[in-house]
């Protein structure tokens, strides 16, 4: 089976006007052989105005993808305890 989708000039505009997310453009493809899950996501540059608002908007929206996604097949997502330092900053 496989599924896919495509998204171009996908925008989102907050009540007040502002403009959250610049228009961006969006592909998704699924695809099950075997047993074999495949997912591949891929997204132009995303250009975003954030305010504190609209970022706890953002964050439940990334929330219900995830607990969809998890929903769908436990094996599409996992969640990550263990990071690796790449980069730090000393303050002064």
């Amino acid at each position: 089976m496989e599924l896919s989708a495509k998204l171009k000039s996908l925008s989102l505009d907050a009540s007040s006007g502002l403009c959250v997310i610049e228009p961006v453009d969006a592909e998704v493809n699924y695809s099950s052989v075997s047993g074999k899950q495949d997912i591949h996501i891929m997204l132009s540059n995303v250009f975003t105005n954030l305010s504190f608002s609209v970022l706890q908007l953002v964050l439940r929206l990334q929330e219900d993808i995830s607990s969809f996604l998890r929903i769908t097949t436990r094996q599409a997502t996992i969640r990550c305890y263990e990071f690796d330092k790449i980069w730090t900053e000393e303050c002064m």
